[in-house]
Order: C-alpha cells, then sequence, then structure tokens
C-alpha cells in the first residue's frame, strides 16, 4: 500500500477513533492494524475496508442488502484498494459499484467509527477486516438498486437490526447502528 494512501487511513482511524498521538499509536500496536494494513492486498487474510451505511433519520431505518458470499445483511462495503487516493474516496466508489450512486459524493466526509469483523466463510482468503464507517443520511427513496453481490435489498428499522434474535446481521453492523442510534 502507498505511503500516501497508508497516512490517508491513519487519518481517517485517528478521527474515527478521537485519538491523537500516543494513544492512536498504541492502538496501532494492540491491533496489528497497520502491519495488516500494508499487507491488505486482495489475497491477503487482512484487509482496511470501509462500509458506507445509508440511512433514512426520519423513518429510523438502514439500508442493508443480503450479502450472497457471507449470508449476513449488511451495508455497501469494500476493500480499500491501492488505487483509492483515501477511505473517503473508497466510501464514494463503494457507493456508485455496489448501489450505481454518485449524487452522494458530497455527503461522504469522515468516518465515525472503526469495527473489527473476523471472517470465516469457507473458502474465502479474507480472514479480518478493520472497518471504518461513513454515514449517509437519506431519503429512503433515493435507493432503489443494489447490485449483483446481493441476493436481496430492504430498509431495516434500527430497532430490529439491534434486536438480539437477529443472528444474520454481524456484530460489527449491529456496533455501528448503536452508535447512529447514540449520536441521534
Amino acid at each position: 500500500m502507498n505511503d500516501l494512501l497508508l497516512r490517508r487511513i491513519t487519518d481517517s482511524v485517528l478521527i474515527a477513533h478521537g485519538l491523537q498521538g500516543i494513544e492512536l499509536q498504541e492502538l496501532f500496536k494492540k491491533e496489528g492494524f497497520l502491519r495488516n494494513a500494508q499487507g491488505g492486498a486482495q489475497n491477503s487474510a487482512h484487509h482496511v475496508c470501509v462500509h458506507t451505511c445509508l440511512y433514512d433519520p426520519n423513518k429510523n431505518t438502514v439500508w442493508l442488502g443480503l450479502h450472497k458470499k457471507s449470508c449476513l445483511w449488511l451495508p455497501p462495503g469494500e476493500h480499500i484498494e491501492e488505487f483509492d487516493s483515501s477511505p473517503s474516496d473508497a466510501a464514494r466508489r463503494c457507493l456508485e459499484e455496489e448501489l450505481q450512486i454518485t449524487s452522494m459524493n458530497d455527503r461522504i466526509t469522515n468516518p465515525e467509527i472503526m469495527t473489527e469483523t473476523r471472517i470465516f466463510t469457507k473458502g474465502i482468503q479474507c480472514k479480518h477486516h478493520y472497518d471504518l464507517w461513513f454515514f449517509v443520511e437519506v431519503n429512503e427513496e433515493e435507493v432503489t438498486w443494489a447490485c449483483e453481490e446481493f441476493e436481496s435489498w430492504s430498509w431495516f428499522p434500527f430497532t430490529e437490526v439491534l434486536t438480539p434474535n437477529a443472528t444474520d446481521i454481524n456484530k460489527s453492523v449491529k456496533k455501528a447502528i448503536s452508535y447512529l442510534v447514540s449520536k441521534s
């Protein structure tokens, strides 16, 4: 991963965690973040990713798609690639590739949280994600399409996502929605 992109990822993590200086270095040491980010090639077991979480604050709903490979309900997400100029750029690319949306680019600024996700899908090299979460406020009517990565998609009430028996929604998604609910 090139140095500029790595620096922008580092800055994004700093923003998402609200950390500075030594605290950020300790986080990276503890989680092995930088080592894994540098090794985050497509065939690597570790990746730095973005999730672009679309939500409608008027209806308290979030867009989730049933991902074909993981069989989980997830927001649009992508690995940060070498050609991305920043995590925000990857988040914009994510919306364009997965939902064919370019009209929301100005709404994507900085990630607000970071989560870690272990990947247990058989036959996939990727085993660990460091996910930077971008939250984009929308009206449900603005999103009408999903790519082939998703079996289906729907708008879910926040309360349904946070229900303990929602086993087809992973912990990182629940953590992100909990964060979203807490800030409103």
